[in-house]
């Protein structure tokens, strides 16, 4: 499919590297070693045609393709992941289980994502919402009298802004 610039060319599977990728769905960290499925698309810049890849946790990405308009896009066989012959034969086998799962009408797969949960206390009830920090008063300056603002110099300004300064600090504000 193409979105903008952007062009979807398959699905790739592996086992996370460096544990510093992130879920594109959960936004969560995948740790080194966990299997990960990448959507990879072709993106054109500068006129230049590049691989890119956003990686997701495995139930995310299932997540994410119950959610897709173009079924078209979806992955129909775990067989055609990119680097499905690389692993294990429990993942692979894993993987075709939710493949196979993911197209049985009668199998509620995958499961809805979990809702954030509020912070509770240690008793089980929710803690009490702090109400955001109130914005601090403008403070009123006393005005300048109109005649001292007439014919002033650059050095008559740093003054002038000196002053304010020291008004203001007297006054308890930080400046």
């Amino acid at each position: 499919f193409e979105r903008g610039d952007r062009r979807m060319v398959g699905y790739a599977v592996d086992y996370a590297a460096s544990g510093r990728a992130k879920c594109k769905e959960s936004g969560e960290l995948i740790p080194k070693g966990e299997l990960r499925i990448a959507k990879v698309s072709e993106v054109e810049r500068n006129g230049e045609s590049m691989t890119m890849q956003t990686w997701h946790k495995v139930m995310p990405f299932f997540q994410m393709m119950r959610r897709m308009k173009k079924k078209e896009n979806q992955l129909k066989a775990a067989e055609d992941l990119a680097g499905f012959d690389d692993l294990t034969d429990e993942d692979r086998a894993k993987l075709q289980k939710m493949v196979s799962d993911f197209y049985d009408p009668d199998v509620d797969f995958p499961p809805e994502p979990e809702k954030k949960k509020r912070k509770s206390t240690e008793d089980g009830e929710p803690k009490e919402v702090k109400e955001p920090p109130k914005k601090a008063k403008k403070v009123e300056l006393p005005p300048i009298e109109p005649e001292t603002r007439q014919g002033l110099k650059a050095s008559d300004l740093k003054d002038l802004a000196s002053e304010l300064v020291g008004r203001c600090r007297d006054r308890g504000l930080d400046v």
